[in-house]
């Protein structure tokens, strides 16, 4: 998807993305910002995740702060407190917190479970998911991840999907695989492991799979075969924020979604009801500044009563086919009054002012006077300036070109 990836970089309206972890550039270690000793600064921000009331966003802004987890961790509470975000209650947690055997738990267990620790200064982190306005600060990983991975797409959808979404799931996943595109999803029942499933069939397709658990709890429990066949021979990854052993609490969702469409340029809406998971991956998608797209399906079906309102909505776009995901047809001219519009700002005002003034144009382009225009053609039946507010707001977007090349 070319275009996202250029807005991913430089977009108008686009809040800048958030300061690195180790934004001094000279900090000693690799040239993405390793601190010195590896194995301490692990072991600090694992320390660090563990305290209760920091979560994701507080750990993020204590390496920005202190530039090393080991220095966040031995901090006094009054420099703590002057982290934006740290109040003297956390700052106590922070400096009580004696976790020490906490944390060898954690490493016994990710041990026992084969996964390694992915801060996001290493190399491999997802250079995708790093540019997000709130990325994790470390990842678990079991499997292992892979250069084409940068090339991926997330496909995601209902639990209580239908047999024509699960069909579709596992085509465009099998399709975009063939393609070597990377297929990120969230393990979960119907679309999640149909997708999962779709890139396995693939000759040597891959595919991510996101918890909203420790990386060491597979939920749910039947898909464990699922995947072990996705963290073993080069099928792809399991990927997870939370400590191991986490319950697969709701509000771990949520996080887990925005994760799936910030290692993806877009993300593929197959089914959703009126409300679910998949509408708020693709908010979290819209958020980040990626291409959402949507499967239309049958208006009696609820399971489509989702994508067909994002659709309709101009929230995704309407897509039939792989190859729909795959071409980029290239930015489409802008006509005059849609020039002018822009220009304008779509300021109200303006906005009416450009209307009348591209208007008249065409009419004298015509041979004719706005007079003799109006006369002939009778009042405006008000479709004209319905569609253009529909483009001002956004709603009209799937008629243009959207960045669909991967």
């Amino acid at each position: 998807m070319a275009e996202a990836e250029q807005r991913d970089t430089a977009a108008d309206g686009v809040a800048e993305p958030p300061a690195p972890l180790y934004p001094n550039e000279e900090h000693a270690g690799n040239a993405v910002g390793c601190p010195p000793d590896d194995r301490a600064e692990k072991r600090a921000l694992v320390g660090l995740s563990l305290v209760p009331g920091v979560g994701p966003g507080l750990l993020r802004a204590l390496l920005a702060r202190f530039g090393s987890a080991v220095e966040a961790r031995d901090a006094p509470k009054r420099r703590l407190t002057e982290t934006p975000g740290v109040g003297p209650k956390t700052a106590q947690a922070i400096r009580s917190f004696d976790g020490a055997d906490e944390v060898d738990e954690q490493f016994r267990r990710a041990e026992r479970a084969g996964a390694r620790l992915l801060p996001a200064w290493d190399e491999r982190f997802p250079r995708r998911l790093r540019r997000i306005y709130d990325p994790p600060a470390l990842l678990w990983m079991r499997g292992e991840l892979a250069p084409r991975d940068e090339r991926a797409v997330a496909i995601v959808g209902t639990r209580r999907c239908s047999r024509y979404g699960r069909r579709l799931a596992r085509r465009f996943a099998e399709a975009l695989a063939e393609r070597s595109c990377t297929v990120v999803s969230g393990l979960a029942y119907g679309i999640d492991r149909a997708a999962h499933e779709g890139a396995l069939q693939a000759g040597h397709g891959r595919t991510l799979a996101v918890f909203g658990t420790g990386i060491d709890r597979v939920y749910p429990s039947k898909n464990k075969e699922l995947a072990r066949r996705i963290a073993t021979g080069g099928g792809g990854a399991l990927l997870s924020e939370f400590p191991l052993g986490a319950s697969p609490d709701r509000g771990h969702f949520p996080a887990r979604n925005r994760v799936i469409s910030g290692l993806c340029a877009g993300t593929l809406i197959v089914e959703s009801h009126e409300t679910g998971g998949a509408l708020i991956t693709a908010r979290q998608a819209v958020a980040q500044n990626r291409e959402v797209f949507a499967v239309p399906g049958a208006l009696t079906s609820s399971a489509s009563e989702g994508t067909n309102r994002l659709i309709q909505r101009g929230h995704a776009k309407l897509v039939m086919t792989p190859e729909d995901l795959l071409s980029d047809p290239g930015p489409r001219p802008r006509r005059p009054r849609e020039e002018a519009l822009r220009r304008a700002r779509y300021r109200p005002d303006a906005h009416r002012r450009a209307l009348r003034t591209s208007r008249a144009g065409r009419l004298e382009r015509a041979g004719a006077s706005v007079g003799a225009g109006v006369q002939r053609t009778g009042p405006p039946d008000g479709r004209e300036a319905v569609l253009s507010g529909m483009r001002v707001r956004g709603v009209g977007r799937g008629s243009s070109s959207s960045a669909v090349a991967i």
